[in-house]
């Protein structure tokens, strides 16, 4: 919708009612943001209001809603500036840091590069604040590290990746079967640090494993699937195994 669509109608509502109004559009639009078919259509009613904000105070847990769906529309920038305002509130509300900081930290994160220093800073804040609440072995603490070595991969800290890998896979194979697909994903990654070391048959033996792991799970059009695929061949030219290369 055009913003000259929404300037029109908050034109037309009384002053006095401006207020409820909005309010009651931040809560359908964020309760919208799950509905796939019309998330797209909701990015222009999501910039009015965070345009309005004068008009009635945001909610902190709406504003997160928005920030979320700006990230996943491929607008960082805005997304990072939506997020930030959520932490500097949280930061005025509360004297220690929540679990919800992690949160925070993980969608800013998002918000960068792979290969920035800073997103590396937000996900280690992130994993220390998972594993003082939730525990070493909860899988969003699972999910933060993986995160977490996956950056360093790309900022080509190699050892710090292979230290939290090997951390993950150790816990991981303390769990049940419904961490599997985590522990593949892992594999996958501890494959790409191998292969970056120069390390050829491991990358070999993590990435067969991962491959593996990855098919039986997901649907063999799946981007981790195809990801896993063209990595494990790529080690396999490296050591000359080109009828397997060329078969994946």
């Amino acid at each position: 919708m055009h913003p000259l669509i929404h300037e029109w109608a908050m034109d037309r509502i009384p002053i006095h009612k401006r207020s409820l109004f909005k309010e009651a559009a931040t809560r359908l639009v964020a309760c919208a943001i799950k509905n796939l078919p019309v998330r797209i259509r909701l990015l222009s009613h999501i910039d009015s209001l965070l345009w309005h904000s004068a008009i009635a105070p945001m909610h902190v847990n709406d504003r997160a809603a928005f920030g979320k769906m700006l990230r996943k529309a491929g607008r960082l920038e805005d997304a990072q500036g939506v997020w930030m305002a959520v932490r500097d509130e949280l930061e005025s509300r509360y004297d220690i840091l929540q679990i919800s900081f992690a949160t925070v930290y993980l969608e800013m994160a998002l918000t960068l590069k792979k290969e920035s220093q800073q997103r590396r800073i937000w996900e280690e804040d992130a994993v220390e604040l998972y594993e003082s609440v939730y525990g070493e072995t909860h899988m969003k603490t699972l999910h933060a590290k993986r995160s977490l070595a996956e950056t360093c991969l790309s900022v080509g800290d190699y050892k710090a990746a292979a230290r939290l890998l090997r951390c993950l896979l150790k816990e991981l194979e303390e769990q049940d079967a419904e961490f599997y697909l985590e522990a593949c994903r892992v594999m996958r990654i501890a494959a790409s640090v191998s292969f970056r070391q120069k390390e050829y048959s491991g990358a070999q033996s993590f990435g067969e494993q991962a491959l593996q792991g990855l098919s039986s799970i997901l649907p063999a059009h799946d981007r981790e699937v195809l990801t896993a695929s063209a990595e494990l061949a790529r080690t396999y030219s490296h050591l000359k195994l080109h009828a397997d290369a060329e078969r994946l």
